[in-house]
């Protein structure tokens, strides 16, 4: 088969389980619901003994959104162009320099989305004297705050790590780019599509139901296996710590350039990424950093 202009649609598949979908939707009534009512009425249903704890966790969830920032994140690393020093073994970023790129961006006029009011920020920055320690301090801060530009430099270091380590091997004659490991491929729009699709039988599956209580079992049991899954996932993001140096002030982003510029990590630290953090409300990070 030879190259062809085509363009690009969602598969008729997929169209048509949708379609199907929501034929079934479309014809959902309430009638179940009429009928519960009923039952409601007559049962007197024993209240849970815990229902006033649950009836505060509205509460803790506004207490949760104002932790919710509004704000930037900027992030310095050595691959970026005209920011690293480059070498025939790599690229290098000192924290001094890191630290001054970072002020020269808080005070840079010809950036339209730089920072122009008073603001809190919050920098977090991994640097190391060897690539292996870099890699190794940085793994578990992008695991933990995932900004695009940590994820970035953690890539690009071991990329740089394994090119060192290819170099050093004899009779490497595989060539760029390199096959990843097999996966489930969902590209978008396949993802998205998935998603709402999912969605979609789920909701029209569950028309069929015939015994209530059979139903209302089985969710009761799908209730305690997702809250078993969220207490392993908080105790996995219990074990996720990392050593690094933390910059923090308030300010307008001319006072801030000025102070993240003073008592930066040695220059014998020649592997350096940090983000800066700008937003009005930046309690959760002071708190996971303090």
């Amino acid at each position: 088969m030879t190259w062809k202009a085509s363009h690009v649609t969602l598969p008729a598949s997929v169209n048509g389980m949708f379609d199907q979908a929501n034929g079934v939707l479309g014809s959902l009534n309430k009638s179940g619901i009429d009928a519960l009512t009923k039952i409601d009425a007559k049962a007197g249903w024993p209240q849970p003994d815990n229902a006033d704890s649950a009836d505060k966790m509205n509460a803790l969830r506004a207490t949760l959104d104002t932790l919710t920032a509004n704000g930037q994140s900027i992030t310095v690393h050595p691959w970026q162009h005209g920011v690293g020093k480059e070498e025939k073994s790599g690229c290098y970023l000192s924290p001094a320099n890191a630290a001054k790129r970072l002020a020269e961006k808080l005070a840079d006029s010809s950036d339209s989305w730089a920072p122009t009011i008073s603001t809190q920020a919050v920098a977090l920055m991994v640097c190391a004297g060897s690539l292996d320690t870099f890699i190794a301090l940085l793994e578990p801060l992008a695991t933990l705050v995932a900004t695009p530009g940590m994820m970035q430099a953690l890539r690009m270091a071991r990329s740089q790590a394994g090119l060192q380590n290819s170099k050093m091997q004899t009779g490497n004659n595989v060539k760029n780019p390199f096959w990843p490991t097999g996966g489930l491929l969902l590209p978008e729009p396949q993802r998205s599509s998935r998603k709402t699709l999912l969605g979609s039988l789920d909701m029209a599956g569950s028309y069929g139901t015939r015994q209530m209580v059979a139903t209302l079992s089985a969710l009761a049991d799908k209730r305690q296996q997702q809250i078993q899954a969220m207490q392993t996932a908080w105790a996995e993001l219990q074990k996720v710590k990392g050593n690094l140096w933390i910059f923090s002030a308030d300010g307008s982003p001319q006072a801030i350039a000025g102070q993240i510029k003073k008592g930066t990590p040695g220059e014998d630290n020649v592997h350096t990424v940090v983000t800066l953090f700008t937003g009005d409300n930046l309690t959760f990070l002071r708190e996971m950093t303090s």
